[in-house]
């Protein structure tokens, strides 16, 4: 879905045609994978596997900023916070794979690395939980975003970090002039501030939201 989104925002305007670099400020999350067979369970349920759980790194932010760098030809820049743990460097590694730009991936002592648990059923529906941490607890408010805004194209946000952060975020992009600000809206289920949807180019519901 990512990449589809991304490619429609490097030809929503002329300045995408001048100005290749996104920004992307969001979560970034360690993902175990376990295939649970024909269905997922219900409550009260143990459903039983034998296959080995599968890992990969992931957050809507995370999968935001790779499916940029998928595009080809735009440089992305992320911004997210992890802990001081060996899921934090798997995630450095994934972007840099990625050929995404990590120096705002900063990691912090107050909790550890993101962490989501999916189980899929055989016909591909998914239930997860995932695990807060450091993508809100590593942000200390006074974050300045004018720099990783400087000549972006687009700033991608989502709903896995704190509502100050994006913001904050999306209101250094309007300062900076000619930066398209994409807020999707899936993550956490809570108020939008009127404020800060007022600093959006575009809100994307969540499929559960429609």
């Amino acid at each position: 879905m990512w990449r589809a989104v991304v490619v429609g925002l490097l030809c929503m305007a002329s300045a995408l045609e001048r100005r290749r670099k996104i920004a992307v400020v969001g979560s970034a999350n360690f993902d175990t994978t376990y295939a649970v067979g024909a269905k997922l369970p219900t409550a009260g349920e143990t459903v039983v596997t034998g296959g080995a759980p599968a890992t990969c790194c992931g957050g809507k932010g995370l999968n935001q900023a790779v499916a940029a760098a998928r595009v080809g030809d735009v440089a992305v820049e992320f911004a997210a916070r992890v802990g001081d743990d060996a899921a934090a460097d798997a995630v450095r590694s994934a972007l840099a794979d990625a050929g995404v730009g990590a120096a705002r991936v900063a990691a912090t002592a107050a909790a550890g690395t993101g962490l989501g648990v999916v189980l899929l059923e055989d016909g591909g529906e998914v239930l997860s939980v995932v695990v807060r941490g450091a993508n809100f607890a590593g942000w200390d408010g006074g974050e300045a975003w004018d720099d990783l805004v400087a000549g972006a194209s687009a700033l991608l946000l989502q709903r896995e970090i704190p509502e100050a952060v994006n913001a904050a975020a999306a209101a250094a992009a309007k300062r900076a002039g000619g930066v398209i600000v994409l807020q999707d809206a899936g993550g956490e289920d809570r108020p939008l501030d009127p404020a800060h949807v007022a600093n959006c180019d575009d809100l994307r519901p969540n499929l559960s939201a429609l």
